[in-house]
């Protein structure tokens, strides 16, 4: 599958700015109905992962975005060290999917490779270390992780992708329609295990522990809007 570089996004937003055309808005929800027309679905074989780890806030203003900015890359070149999370974040979040998927009544999972009715386009759009319950922090306060992740599911894969005005949908809209897109954040309310920033950077398992646990949770929030409405709490 080709994908279109991102200044698509920037022309995207600038159209609209000069428009004031509304953000396209896709279901958020798959009802029984939709679901049953699809026997068939597969997983589109790349997964964008973002190149960078987020950080919680450093405060407002230009001098705390640049320091926040400065804490970004510094976490990212120390995770970066001992780990390739964003390899890691693909193959953990494709596992977890196609269990979802597998799990799915009356769809029927198949290759990549394969014709099916639909295909689930995902992507890892952010992750990093959350905000901790307590704000400010203290020195040594430890953080929760934090990762959104999106999928759409377009219909009658492979398709080319554009992104414009934020939202992804087929280069050919009219033949690929988007039947559901959906954006799952997990983050502090989310009450997972906090871990210090040196555990995150300098133990590999840790970092792992701490995202597989995230990515499972927002999978299943996704999974739960295929047919329930809105996905529990």
């Amino acid at each position: 599958m080709k994908r279109i570089p991102c200044f698509s996004l920037v022309l995207g937003v600038v159209a609209m700015m000069a428009t004031g055309c509304a953000t396209t808005k896709y279901p958020k929800t798959l009802t029984a109905e939709t679901a049953a027309k699809l026997q068939s679905v597969n997983i589109v074989k790349e997964i964008n992962t973002p190149t960078s780890l987020t950080v919680p806030g450093a405060g407002g203003g230009i001098i705390g975005f640049t320091i926040q900015l400065q804490k970004q890359k510094a976490f990212t070149e120390e995770v970066r060290a001992n780990l390739d999370f964003q390899k890691f974040a693909e193959e953990a979040l494709r596992e977890s999917f196609t269990k979802a998927v597998s799990g799915h009544p009356g769809w029927k999972l198949v290759s990549s490779d394969d014709k099916a009715d639909a295909a689930f386009l995902l992507e890892v759009i952010s992750m990093g270390a959350d905000n901790p319950p307590q704000w400010p922090p203290s020195m040594e306060m430890s953080y929760p992780p934090t990762i959104t992740i999106s999928a759409t599911l377009i219909g009658n894969p492979p398709f080319e992708v554009v992104r414009t005005e934020g939202k992804v949908q087929a280069l050919d809209p009219a033949n690929h329609p988007i039947y559901y897109q959906r954006i799952e954040r997990i983050g502090t309310k989310d009450k997972l295990p906090r871990h210090f920033s040196r555990q995150y950077s300098d133990d590999p398992a840790i970092f792992k522990s701490a995202f597989q646990e995230a990515i499972d949770l927002a999978v299943k929030r996704i999974a739960a809007s295929w047919t329930t409405g809105a996905a529990p709490r």
